[in-house]
Parts: C-alpha cells; sequence; structure tokens
C-alpha cells in the first residue's frame, strides 16, 4: 500500500469513532427496517454482516497485539477514547489444579473423568433414538431426547 494513502477503515474523521451504542442500535433499526419496507436486499445486509463480523474478529486479533502495552494505564486506571472505556485488566485467567498435589481433587478427578466419558458415550447412543425404546435387560422405556434448534443461515466467507 503507498505511504501516502490512509486505509478506509481508519480515515482521521472516520465515522466510525462517532458511533457509540446508541447510534449503533439506531443504524441496525434502520437497515431492519429497510429490509421489512422491501428497500434493501435481505442477502446483502446478511453478507455484509458476516464480512463485517470477520474484519471485526481479523481486526481485533491483530491489533490488540499490535496496542499491549503501548496505553499507560496505573490499576484501577480507565482512558476514555471516542466514547470507549479502556481498562487493563487480566483475561482469559485459567487454573491448572492438577498441579496442587491436593489428594482430594484428585481422587474426585479420577471418579469424574470416567463418569463423563460413560456419559457423552450414553448421549451419543440416546442421538440415535428415533422412537421409544425399550432396554431388554431391564424393561425401561426410553424415551429418545428432546432435540432444539432453529433453522438459519450459515454464512462462509470464501479466501
Amino acid at each position: 500500500m503507498e505511504k501516502d494513502k490512509k486505509l478506509i477503515i481508519l480515515p482521521e474523521q472516520s465515522p466510525l469513532l462517532s458511533l457509540n451504542k446508541s447510534t449503533i442500535h439506531l443504524l441496525v433499526s434502520e437497515v431492519c427496517h429497510s429490509i421489512n419496507e422491501g428497500n434493501e436486499d435481505p442477502v446483502k445486509a446478511l453478507v455484509i454482516g458476516k464480512k463485517l463480523d470477520e474484519l471485526s474478529k481479523q481486526y481485533n486479533e491483530s491489533v490488540r497485539q499490535l496496542v499491549s502495552g503501548k496505553i499507560k494505564l496505573q490499576k484501577g486506571e480507565s482512558h476514555l477514547a471516542f466514547d470507549v472505556e479502556i481498562k487493563e485488566e487480566e483475561t482469559g485467567v485459567k487454573y491448572d489444579y492438577s498441579i496442587c498435589n491436593d489428594s482430594e481433587w484428585n481422587t474426585i478427578t479420577e471418579k469424574i473423568e470416567p463418569l463423563l466419558i460413560q456419559k457423552k458415550n450414553r448421549e451419543e447412543f440416546l442421538k440415535t433414538l428415533r422412537k421409544e425404546f425399550i432396554d431388554e435387560d431391564t424393561g425401561e422405556v426410553i424415551q429418545p431426547p428432546l432435540r432444539t434448534g432453529k433453522l438459519g443461515y450459515k454464512l462462509s466467507l470464501k479466501k
């Protein structure tokens, strides 16, 4: 990209910087109204949403890494820029209990893991049931699981 050209997403007076929750809600409402009135192509609107999702995901992943540590904040301090509050905090905290050498935790884990595997295997079997099933060993009447879901669209952005 040429040095003197600015990115479309980062111009000095980007309309994106003036957006807040209210204006975003209003914008989305206007688009939905336009689709309902037949003034906007619903497929086009759906595709734009998918592309905005992908742009946002990649943009945030890359830019967050580049910016990490460049905004100097003290503990508990925040920075307000373009109607967005920025705070530094710990995210994605995980604990590894296996290194604690706690016999009670180890015993519980040893009991739970095989049961979780058994449960998963049983659920896989139950998913295959399409009608009532009678267990010949116990005489128990087993119903198929309740399957819920909704029909939607899967969008795959091509390379």
